[in-house]
């Protein structure tokens, strides 16, 4: 394997399937103490939340203050963020959602300033 025109000895590649998540394990820490210690989380992660809706409809997921992954709504592998744009926000189809709890997981690859995402009604392309 070459980095540049380095060649790197001693290097395994791991696959890391994203098709079924559930065998993921989060721990329950409290938001505060995450807040404290975001700064020190580098690399990559895995994170969830969840949203309680009263009425589905189409709507868009800004990541702001995220760098670079990929979000996955109830399972379903929403698509890539890249803070770099010129996207903003990803479409988000009401069918993906459901009356009641909806879980959202970001899997980012270097870090985040704050662990929220914001659901807007219209699309920021760039």
């Amino acid at each position: 394997m070459r980095h540049g025109f380095q060649f790197l000895y001693d290097w395994t590649i791991h696959c890391l399937p994203l098709t079924d998540l559930s065998g993921l394990q989060f721990s329950d820490v409290i938001s505060e103490a995450i807040n404290e210690t975001i700064n020190e989380v580098q690399g990559p992660a895995f994170y969830r939340g969840n949203l309680q809706i009263t009425d589905v409809r189409d709507t868009f997921l800004r990541l702001d203050n995220w760098t670079k992954g990929v979000v996955f709504v109830n399972g379903f592998n929403l698509g890539r963020y890249w803070n770099k744009g010129p996207q903003k926000t990803l479409y988000v189809p009401a069918p993906l959602l459901r009356e009641g709890e909806n879980e959202i997981m970001v899997f980012e690859l270097h870090q985040t300033a704050e662990l929220a995402v914001t659901f807007v009604d219209t699309p920021d392309l760039g």
